[in-house]
């Protein structure tokens, strides 16, 4: 599936079909094929942009020529709307973070720095090594953070003079954490849209779409 551009999602013994959230982490564009499928989260995330709904009766050579014809320019702006909205299907991304900020962080246009649960660094390849910056206090970490162009940091006051280790990490709503490391913490700078992409922030703000408005709904098919 990952070396497609596209994966057919039909129907299984219900509407429902679990190819449809494989097709968010194996990167292709699902093509979905199950007239009667109401897919999720629809006015949270652009479906029509990323996927296919196709008429079941229609599957066929037609439903091939019109995927043959899709330009390369589109099929790659697709799967940059797909990836972006895989983490609303993650689920090991937790409740969405609530974590403590940083009071006094001056990068608000970039992101907000996240406090992580102490005693915990992040160390795992997903956050490779950048440096490291000023330990002196938290906020002389985050800047030098800032200004090496990394989005989280290991912190740790026990240190005489302070330590402060700077990493990149791929995705910083999601670091990689160990634990054990007395006196460390671990905070990361994340934007908006990190911050509330996840599963579970979907579930409840259409739950508030459902209280305060009618749901948004593509219609039956799209292309």
């Amino acid at each position: 599936m990952g070396r497609t551009h596209f994966c057919l999602v039909p129907r299984g013994s219900s509407a429902w079909t679990i190819h449809l959230y494989e097709s968010f982490f194996f990167g292709c564009i699902p093509v979905i094929l199950s007239d009667y499928l109401d897919v999720p989260f629809q006015g949270i995330v652009d479906w029509p942009a990323f996927s296919i709904k196709w008429p079941e009766n229609n599957v066929g050579h037609e439903l091939l020529e019109y995927l043959r014809g899709i330009p390369l320019r589109r099929i790659a702006d697709m799967k940059r709307e797909l990836e972006e909205a895989a983490c609303f299907f993650d689920f090991h991304r937790g409740w969405g973070l609530s974590h403590q900020t940083n009071p006094y962080t001056p990068y608000g246009r970039y992101g907000h720095w996240i406090k992580w649960k102490e005693e915990q660094v992040a160390l795992g390849t997903d956050c490779p090594y950048v440096g490291h910056g000023d330990g002196r206090t938290l906020e002389t970490c985050h800047r030098s953070c800032f200004e090496r162009s990394c989005n989280l940091v290991n912190f740790n006051t026990q240190v005489k003079g302070g330590d402060c280790v700077l990493r990149r990490c791929s995705d910083p709503a999601q670091p990689s954490l160990t634990g054990g490391a007395d006196g460390w913490q671990v905070w990361s700078m994340v934007n908006e849209t990190q911050r509330q992409c996840s599963p579970y922030h979907a579930i409840f703000r259409q739950l508030n779409q459902r209280y305060w408005n009618r749901p948004v709904n593509h219609g039956p098919f799209w292309k």
